[in-house]
């Protein structure tokens, strides 16, 4: 594996945060959106050995962006072409993705959409394009067996301390990861569906573990896609 200390940059995208699926479909003809530009997704994946020592893995984020790739083109998404885009060096693009982390979906419609981000799109010659971001973690068995030990040692010092009232405790995650997802409308400049959800106790380099969350996150769009069909 091929592995880098992380720059400040992950190191405000690394929060992995426990939420609900939160979305934003806007009110577009969705029959009219073909040939969606699949543009290569940004993926921070890290690498805990212990506590001390967790660093960004170059090959982990490969991976799991060759599979967010290839499970969107097999989802309800109507994709189109695979744009390829290098990030190692381009700190722009790494940005401009990573801020799809900040957007209110609530009010993702009303959102702007980073400019590298619509030139990338305008450049590709497609009106509709879908980008995504995802960060996760993962942690080596050293690393979690003692962090479960860690776990039940407070669960059962806290059953003394209260002659058993309270025996739970919490078992931390082997892995971890969230996805951010935006389909924008070159035309407009506009998010037209947007969507964010986290897998827990996910491994993002395990094929079936992505195309449950692309899946999930892609749902929406395909109803959409459905009930437009109809009318």
């Amino acid at each position: 594996m091929k592995y880098f200390h992380l720059p400040v940059i992950a190191l405000v995208a690394m929060v992995v945060a426990s939420c609900a699926t939160t979305k934003y479909v806007s009110k577009p003809d969705f029959q009219a959106i073909n040939d969606v530009a699949v543009f290569t997704p940004f993926t921070y994946i890290t690498w805990q050995e212990s506590k001390n020592d967790v660093q960004y893995s170059d090959s982990l984020s490969s991976v799991c962006a060759q599979l967010i790739t290839k499970t969107i083109q097999r989802s309800s998404l109507p994709t189109g072409d695979v744009v390829d885009i290098e990030f190692s060096d381009d700190m722009v693009y790494q940005s401009a993705l990573a801020s799809l982390r900040g957007i209110n979906a609530k009010k993702a419609g009303e959102a702007s959409v980073p400019e590298p981000l619509l030139r990338l799109l305008r450049d590709s010659g497609q009106r509709y394009g879908v980008f995504v971001f995802s960060n996760g973690f993962m942690r080596s068995d050293k690393d979690f067996a003692k962090a479960a030990g860690a776990g039940a040692a407070v669960g059962v010092l806290t059953a003394v301390l209260t002659m058993g009232a309270a025996t739970t405790f919490t078992v931390p995650y082997k892995n971890s990861f969230k996805v951010w997802t935006a389909v924008v409308d070159s035309a407009t400049g506009r998010i037209v569906f947007y969507n964010t959800d986290v897998f827990e106790d996910g491994n993002p380099t395990r094929e079936e573990h992505v195309r449950k969350i692309i899946e999930l996150l892609f749902n929406d769009f395909g109803k959409q896609k459905s009930v437009s069909s109809r009318h």
